[in-house]
């Protein structure tokens, strides 16, 4: 199994389709999914992903209920 370093933008494009390349993203994960790729991320990815999801939420982008 191929191991892939990803960031909090990678994963922010999960929750984000307006994102520029958020169908790759999607297709990444696709991957994991299916067991032919595995992740590992920086340890501060999940207070990143958190705060972009809300700065998302702010900004209208997400509703609140997808993010809780």
């Amino acid at each position: 199994m191929k191991l892939t370093v990803i960031n909090a933008s990678v994963i922010l494009k999960w929750h984000l389709p307006d994102e520029e390349y958020s169908q790759k993203a999607i297709g990444l994960l696709d991957k994991y999914i299916s067991n032919d790729l595995d992740f590992i991320a920086p340890s501060l990815s999940e207070f990143e992903v958190i705060n972009g999801l809300i700065i998302a939420q702010k900004r209208g982008r997400v509703e609140e209920k997808k993010i809780l």
